[in-house]
């Protein structure tokens, strides 16, 4: 078996169980996803996590695994990427491990909280993203006089990807069946 984070092989002494919200609500996650694939990215001509969150990447990697509704396995290496209680996840690794029925072939043990993660949790995701990518818990405040270009730049990021996370905001709705 492999780590769901970076193919590692696992064994029953190396691995962790963790839910699909708990990895994809972590920004730490997303920038590791990013810059283990910056190959592909950027033959699509996206060069940064930033750009990987402004052009809408992250969005759309966001939504093909918050679906994920089988928990993930993450390698002893990996686990560090999640802010988790290690003993617990490691607890439920091995009640997993344990959990397959010689009749079947799967495993039956599902940590609480399994399943698809929630679909509002996609614009918050955006933001601590948004923030990990400037470096800094950013947050706009008017009274601040920014005239160094690398705070108007900060600035300019920060409002493109609030109104990105605004425009994901209808698509999040409906996926929730919720209508206004």
């Amino acid at each position: 078996m492999k780590c769901d984070i970076c193919s590692k092989e696992v064994t029953r002494e190396n691995v962790h169980l963790l839910t699909t919200t708990e990895v994809v609500s972590q920004p730490e996650y997303w920038k590791f996803y990013y810059e283990s694939n910056e190959r592909y990215f950027a033959s699509l001509g996206i060069h940064s996590f930033g750009e990987f969150i402004l052009k809408n990447f992250l969005t759309q990697s966001w939504f093909q695994m918050s679906g994920q509704e089988s928990p993930w396995l993450v390698c002893s290496n990996c686990i560090s990427l999640f802010e988790v209680d290690n003993t617990v996840t490691r607890n439920y690794a091995i009640k997993w491990w344990e959990s397959k029925q010689w009749w079947r072939f799967k495993k039956t043990f599902l940590p609480p909280g399994s399943g698809a993660a929630d679909s509002f949790l996609g614009l918050i995701v955006a933001g601590n993203c948004t923030s990990l990518a400037l470096g800094k818990d950013y947050h706009l405040d008017d009274e601040e006089e920014d005239d160094n270009e690398v705070c108007q730049r900060e600035r300019e990021l920060h409002m493109q990807i609030r109104d990105l996370a605004i425009g994901v905001l209808p698509e999040l709705l409906q996926s929730a069946d919720i209508v206004l």
